[in-house]
């Protein structure tokens, strides 16, 4: 497939759509949408690598019709000088379901970010987010839910896992109209710092104008467990082997609930 090409979609596809991109000194910006029919159903997978050099600026804009459903799940790997910024606007059709996933690991700048407009009946949304970020690097997840009408939902899950002396924000905001009654959201923010230089910052937001909703928001940061370290090490593990086995198991939950099982061995390791 070309670069940045855009993606219509007016059936309902079984074999996902893959996007091999490799990222270039000449791919500065870029603008590109993706649409579903009333009715259509779609698995898009991007495989975003890039070199040293590149500093991009993307645009994906998501149109998703009435009963349409959409799995888009964003791969980065990224060499250490890349400097990606991407934005995703969402428009969501009356029943429609969306599940939006990025897994990012290098690169100095990753900055994400998605925005859903529910302006239909129906719209469920899942927003998820994994990234493994060394260095002096940074990460900066940033997504707004914006229920507009009665009945829609969103969740919002993301991890990080962040070494050195390297940042990870996760923003999230969720806004629930006046008339938007029935609206259930969940915001899930979690760090685990590996060094005592790392960050790790989380600030969920909520605003409400209406009563009968169901909103709610976590987040922790903080270090792997000295105790079930200890547990797993007293079973005969080594140091090493017991916190890549609790890193692993920290980052699965997510990528399992992003993934559709038939497609989930597309990730690749982080």
């Amino acid at each position: 497939m070309s670069k940045f090409t855009d993606i219509y979609i007016d059936d309902q596809q079984v074999t996902p759509q893959h996007i091999d991109l490799q990222l270039d000194q000449n791919d500065q910006s870029a603008s590109w949408h993706i649409q579903l029919a009333n009715n259509a159903q779609a698995i898009v997978l991007y495989d975003q690598t890039a070199t040293d050099a590149v500093s991009i600026t993307e645009s994906i804009q998501i149109t998703l019709g009435d009963n349409a459903r959409l799995c888009f799940l964003i791969q980065q790997a990224l060499q250490p000088c890349t400097t990606v910024t991407q934005a995703l606007h969402i428009g969501m059709g009356a029943s429609s379901q969306l599940t939006s996933g990025i897994i990012t690991q290098g690169g100095q700048r990753v900055d994400y970010s998605a925005t859903a407009e529910f302006n239909a009946a129906g719209a469920h949304a899942d927003f998820f987010g994994v990234s493994k970020i060394t260095n002096k690097n940074r990460v900066d997840f940033n997504v707004n839910a914006n229920h507009c009408t009665p009945d829609s939902s969103s969740n919002q899950t993301f991890r990080s896992i962040v070494h050195d002396t390297a940042t990870s924000n996760h923003n999230s905001r969720v806004s629930v109209a006046r008339n938007a009654k029935g609206t259930l959201t969940h915001q899930l923010s979690q760090h685990i710092l590996l060094s005592k230089r790392a960050s790790g910052n989380a600030k969920p937001e909520l605003d409400i104008l209406t009563d009968d909703v169901q909103c709610n928001h976590g987040a922790t940061i903080g270090q792997l467990s000295s105790d079930a370290l200890f547990y797993l090490q007293a079973r005969g593990l080594s140091k090493i082997e017991a916190e890549t086995l609790l890193l692993n198991a920290f980052l699965q939950d997510s990528l399992d609930q992003m993934a559709p099982e038939p497609i989930r061995k597309w990730l690749k390791a982080i």
